[in-house]
């Protein structure tokens, strides 16, 4: 939780920056919030962070695969 709250404040200093979102995206995902930590992977990749893109498909698709899941 100290790290979300941390790379929360830089981007809040500095909302440009990709790799702040995408290891807050890192930490989130880690506390297991997957939706959080999409939505950030999404806003890195949005910047230019090829690997929050990658991350962000990962999301998607184990969200995906959790709803197939609870289907059966």
């Amino acid at each position: 939780e100290e790290a979300v709250t941390s790379f929360t404040n830089a981007i809040e200093i500095n909302k440009e920056i990709a790799e702040y979102y995408y290891k807050r995206g890192a930490s989130y995902y880690n506390l297991n919030l997957i939706d959080k930590a999409e939505k950030d992977y999404r806003e890195a990749c949005a910047l230019g962070e090829y690997d929050g893109c990658i991350r962000a498909e990962d999301m998607y698709e184990y969200r995906m695969k959790k709803m197939k899941e609870e289907k059966k």
